[in-house]
């Protein structure tokens, strides 16, 4: 949609990408001044930044999310949670 707008129409699209790349930012630096106060966490979000494409803000919203790791007896019921599981399922 940028790429055909034109006039007042991109402006506002512009600054709407520029607002949120600041948010994105202010939210990242937000969580790595926490990670430093919560070390388990930081081990989880390390570990899930490990997955291609996963960065800071997706792996530390999807854990925040979660209930205690230690409470999920298996990765796939975490997987579960978030709709996130890509097996194709047919009968």
């Amino acid at each position: 949609m940028l790429e055909t707008a034109a006039g007042l129409a991109r402006k506002t699209f512009l600054k709407q990408i520029r607002h949120l790349e600041r948010q994105i930012k202010d939210m990242d630096r937000a969580i790595k001044q926490f990670l430093p106060l919560a070390e388990e966490f930081q081990k989880q979000i390390e570990l899930a930044q490990s997955v291609p494409a996963v960065g800071l803000t997706t792996a530390a919203t999807v854990l925040a999310e979660l209930p205690p790791i230690k409470k999920l007896s298996q990765a796939n019921k975490a997987v579960a949670l978030f709709g996130l599981d890509t097996i194709q399922k047919t009968s």
